[in-house]
């Protein structure tokens, strides 16, 4: 299973209550026969708390909102221009080698084990939603460039 499949269905360690699986009773009020409302003492198991929370758009929405902050050294690159003076007995009047990463670390992220720029749902109505969407990717690039 994957994570968000297992915090959806409350199996996840970010479920759990001080990391036990015991009932508990969630905040709030419950309307009473009478209309008026009291105090909720209705214990859940962490299972269905979660597995309800994680139906779509129902539920309480905020409980399943997180910090997305991130820092990420995203772009690294080094480069090397070979003094002219080493190239003056060669046809070659320009010599740079350099290299490049793309999302080279996430240094810190609030999301625990989500890229948050890996997240689906871009210009529809689920706009960063976790389902399942492929990672970033991490790239190096190795160049040569030559000038005659």
């Amino acid at each position: 299973m994957t994570k968000s499949t297992l915090n959806g269905n409350g199996l996840s360690e970010e479920t759990v209550v001080d990391g036990k699986r015991e009932k508990f009773v969630v905040d709030g009020v419950i309307l009473q026969p009478d209309g008026r409302y009291a105090p909720n003492d209705v214990a859940v198991t962490p299972q269905r708390y979660w597995t309800a929370l994680g139906q779509g758009n129902f539920g309480i929405a905020e409980a399943n909102i997180y910090d997305a902050t991130s820092v990420r050294l995203r772009t690294l690159s080094v480069g090397y221009n070979f003094p002219k003076k080493m190239l003056e007995k060669t046809p070659v009047r320009k010599l740079r080698c350099s290299l490049t990463g793309n999302n080279v670390w996430m240094i810190y992220t609030g999301a625990k084990g989500i890229d948050p720029e890996a997240l689906n749902g871009t210009g529809t109505n689920s706009i960063c939603l976790d389902l399942q969407g492929p990672p970033t990717t991490r790239s190096f690039t190795f160049n040569v460039t030559i000038g005659f």
